[in-house]
């Protein structure tokens, strides 16, 4: 809000009392220069004068505990005064803020609780003159959506039923000066499902999806939607604030139903190699009898299971290729009709490389070599060296062997460095390397050198 008040400079005055004695001395008040005050409303860290950052809003949105920069600013016959410039015209100003008062140019603030506010300020002239601006301030509250139904991941529907299924979220956040609408997505396809708009209504409705969903579905098949919603709060004067939820999903039942569908997900953490693994998936009953026995031969993958719904089954992944990976179990409950997905089964190498001579004895012509072995994530081909005394050797790499050339005279201790790619490092053990005539002679390792 914004309120006229007219300057009268001391020198004004003066000549105003000096040529009183004549109609011609009479000055129009409209042609006298005017001051118009604004209240503007900031970003926390603005520095500058206010009007450069835009003009003063009639209504101000901010949210709670949103920190802002409350400033008065004044302009003189259409002008922006500066605020250096601001004591020529103005001797005092007073904010009151939520019963709190301020009397300086501009101040941050934030409000904790949400509603209706109103500000005002109120400055003083050099004629002693008051001029008040107020400004509406509404205090939002952020805006929120919660999925309610159906469970995300979860099977509900049945898939051949007319009845189909209604939606339903809840929208907070939503103030008394705010309208709200929704607008809802929906695909059998994940990366489709913003380009799939299927309504807009009231967001405290749900919205109802027509069965049957998929009346054309194989049988022992299950279909997935996956949905989403964009949630958006109004107010009067156009301002408008927005919360999208993630993509949520949810699976038809089997038709018919006296089956489930397990897919079990197996990651294998630093896998590195693009050849095959060889992973047997077990699932036992809760009496721990065998129901199935699964293979997967391809990294980073999943497999299914097709068993009848009951609780307790547990899942067993064991690598029979890269036996450094170490097993990784989880137990599920079956749900009737279900096809959903299990925890993934995270199979880790934990077990450091192993390093061992190519042979006991080499001439002392040939260079040395060590077989580097890790049956898991592969050898770190970038870290590896080799230590003779603990002065480092050039050495040459040769598919899995390290080979370096006997530096030794009589007798030396070598230690290999070298780790995995899921940072299992081989220990600090030591090999003896023993010239006797023509042959070199490798023993160890050992915890410490000379032992």
């Amino acid at each position: 809000m914004k309120n006229k008040l007219y300057i009268f400079s001391i020198a004004f005055i003066f000549a105003l009392l000096v040529t009183s004695c004549g109609d011609d001395s009479l000055v129009d008040e409209a042609d006298q220069p005017t001051i118009i005050q604004h209240i503007f409303v900031l970003p926390e860290r603005f520095n500058g004068e206010p009007y450069n950052y835009g003009q003063p809003p009639k209504t101000a949105y901010v949210d709670v505990d949103e920190v802002v920069k409350f400033s008065v600013g004044y302009s003189v016959s259409g002008y922006y005064v500066s605020t250096s410039d601001y004591d020529t015209y103005i001797q005092s100003k007073q904010w009151n803020i939520n019963g709190e008062h301020f009397n300086v140019n501009s101040f941050r603030y934030a409000f904790a609780v949400p509603g209706h506010y109103q500000i005002s300020v109120s400055s003083i002239d050099f004629m002693n003159d008051t001029i008040t601006s107020v400004l509406d301030i509404y205090v939002n509250t952020p805006i929120s959506t919660k999925l309610v139904f159906p469970e995300n991941g979860y099977n509900l529907v049945d898939p051949v039923s007319e009845d189909g299924i209604d939606i339903k979220w809840n929208v907070y956040g939503v103030d008394e000066w705010e309208t709200t609408s929704c607008d809802i997505f929906a695909s059998f396809n994940k990366e489709d499902v913003w380009d799939s708009p299927q309504a807009q209504n009231d967001c405290k409705e749900p919205i109802h999806i027509i069965g049957p969903i998929a009346p054309d579905i194989d049988e022992y098949s299950s279909k997935h939607i996956y949905w989403a919603v964009i949630a958006t709060n109004r107010a009067k004067n156009g301002w408008i604030e927005r919360d999208t939820t993630p993509i949520f999903e949810f699976s038809t039942k089997f038709h018919p139903e006296d089956l489930a569908a397990i897919q079990i997900p197996i990651n294998y953490t630093d896998y590195s190699f693009i050849g095959s693994v060889n992973t047997k998936i077990t699932l036992l009953n809760a009496d721990g009898d065998t129901l199935d026995v699964l293979s997967n031969f391809v990294p980073q993958n999943s497999v299914t299971a097709y068993i009848k719904p009951q609780l307790g089954v547990k899942i067993i992944a064991e690598e029979l290729t890269s036996t450094d990976f170490q097993s990784d179990s989880t137990i599920i409950n079956v749900p009737e009709a279900a096809s959903f997905i299990a925890n993934t089964l995270t199979l880790i190498d934990s077990v450091p490389p192993v390093v061992t001579p190519f042979k006991e004895a080499f001439d002392k012509s040939e260079q040395i070599s060590f077989l580097l072995i890790d049956n898991g994530t592969g050898i770190n081909w970038l870290h590896f060296g080799v230590s003779i005394n603990d002065i480092p050797l050039e050495t040459t790499l040769n598919s899995s062997r390290i080979s370096f050339t006997n530096p030794c005279k009589h007798s030396c201790y070598a230690t290999i460095q070298i780790q995995d790619n899921a940072n299992n490092v081989y220990p600090e053990l030591y090999w003896h390397l023993s010239v006797e005539n023509d042959s070199v002679y490798v023993t160890g390792p050992f915890n410490n050198a000379g032992k």
